[in-house]
């Protein structure tokens, strides 16, 4: 299940996925092994929840040789972001646009290969760009596809909404040396990102921009320069940027490394005018991972 994603109408979208099913583990070894897929064996459920009333929508069901872990409407509620690709154990991760009322589909990025970071992508407010992160491939491991070999520092890129585009027609914003952007959201100045770096985790622990150091940085004006850089806590393990565009308010929820060597929490953060303020610290044990979104 992905996080949930506010819609124009005050709800929620919340994506449901599965799949590829194992037809046998390979060569009869064990099933953590990559397996030999079903064919048409991925399940994709997009739905609509209605917090005042409760009621449920279904506004997506992909195809079966087709799976998304993540639908992101747009700001006016017609198309919807989809991070995902084709069923199968080892295929790349591109984002595609579809519109709801005419069911017409255009991708972005479908000539990345396996092992590339696309993604997660959030909306302009106009609805016409999409934001997100961007790393090309970086190798698999031995024998294992589903598995990459290295973590790859990723950029951002802002790519056009309404249109199919290549991965080579991208411009990439490069993030500082030795990090890499992990989310990124439209905001009243720019760009918010999130910035995870290889550095300032734990001794000993390996290179990785989900362990060490973490920054909120502010990007503004038509080269996107850095503006203003503002330290999370270290070991930034996943979570979301997004922007409540009724107040320009950005949302940052971060997942602390749980091998960071410190007590992981869970940390929600609110950035606006410049300033970030903590909105709440929560342990471990009190949920396996917080995601703050607009009300």
């Amino acid at each position: 299940m992905s996080d949930p994603h506010r819609a124009s109408t005050g709800s929620f979208d919340i994506t449901f996925y599965r799949g590829p099913l194992c037809k046998e583990p390979p060569r009869g070894g064990p099933p953590a092994m990559e397996c030999d897929p079903l064919p048409n064996s991925c399940t994709t459920v997009v739905d609509q929840v209605d917090l005042v009333s409760g009621s449920v929508r279904t506004v997506l069901s992909a195809p079966a040789n087709e799976t998304y872990t993540d639908a992101v409407p747009s700001p006016d509620g017609h198309d919807l972001a989809l991070l995902g690709g084709a069923c199968q154990s080892s295929a790349a991760t591109y984002l595609s646009v579809r519109n709801l009322a005419s069911g017409r589909q255009w991708t972005l990025g479908a000539n990345v290969a396996p092992c590339t970071i696309v993604g997660p992508a959030a909306w302009s407010p106009d609805g016409t760009h999409l934001v997100f992160p961007y790393a090309p491939r970086t190798g698999r491991t031995g024998g294992l596809l589903s598995f990459c070999n290295s973590v790859p520092l990723a950029g951002i890129v802002i790519a056009a909404a309404d249109r199919t585009s290549s991965s080579h027609s991208w411009t990439v914003i490069h993030a500082d040396r030795r990090c890499g952007f992990l989310s990124a959201a439209f905001d009243p100045q720019g760009i918010a990102a999130v910035e995870g770096c290889d550095y300032g985790g734990p001794r000993g622990s390996i290179g990785d921009p989900n362990t060490g150091a973490a920054f909120l940085l502010q990007l503004t004006g038509p080269h996107h320069r850095v503006t203003q850089r503002l330290r999370l806590k270290r070991g930034y393990d996943g979570g979301e940027v997004v922007e409540d565009t009724r107040t320009g308010t950005v949302l940052v929820s971060e997942y602390q490394a749980a091998n960071n060597r410190d007590h992981p929490f869970n940390w929600v953060w609110a950035y606006h005018d410049g300033r970030l303020r903590l909105i709440h610290r929560y342990a471990e044990d009190d949920a396996p991972q917080i995601t703050a979104e607009p009300w």
